[in-house]
């Protein structure tokens, strides 16, 4: 989805505005509505069944890993002047595996930080410590 919106909107800003195409693909990167929050706000209000809206989440992070590929792909596009599709499709998969990793290790250390957080008897303001408090200071 992102690919075909950015693809049309960067023709769109060369035959409107007369702007290169790499910098037509830049800025249609850039604005293009990729997260779980653009896919929410489409479907708020809406019933949908909740395995509609899983998949609909997962394509919007699946979405924002490719606008960012497409950014950088636009970026190398406007600066070197040649268009390396080849490399770009090499990069996705890699950039994907990484943004994975640094995922899981973030969550495994705030998870760690908040477990240690509540096995402590913390009290705050006069009050007693509550499960809830951990949570509320993350």
């Amino acid at each position: 989805m992102i690919l075909l919106i950015a693809v049309a909107a960067s023709f769109s800003l060369k035959w409107l505005l007369g702007l290169s195409l790499p910098l037509g693909l830049i800025l249609a990167s850039i604005s293009a509505p990729t997260d779980a929050m653009a896919a929410e706000s489409i479907t708020h209000g809406l019933k949908l069944p909740t395995i509609v809206e899983h998949h609909l989440k997962n394509e919007s992070l699946f979405n924002d890993a490719s606008g960012i590929i497409l950014l950088n792909m636009a970026i190398s596009w406007y600066l070197s002047r040649q268009l390396e599709i080849a490399h770009t499709v090499v990069d996705f998969p890699y950039s994907m595996l990484r943004g994975i990793i640094f995922g899981l290790i973030v969550s495994a250390i705030l998870v760690l930080f908040r477990q240690g957080l509540s096995r402590r008897n913390l009290k705050f303001v006069q009050s007693t410590f509550h499960p809830t408090t951990a949570i509320l200071l993350l």
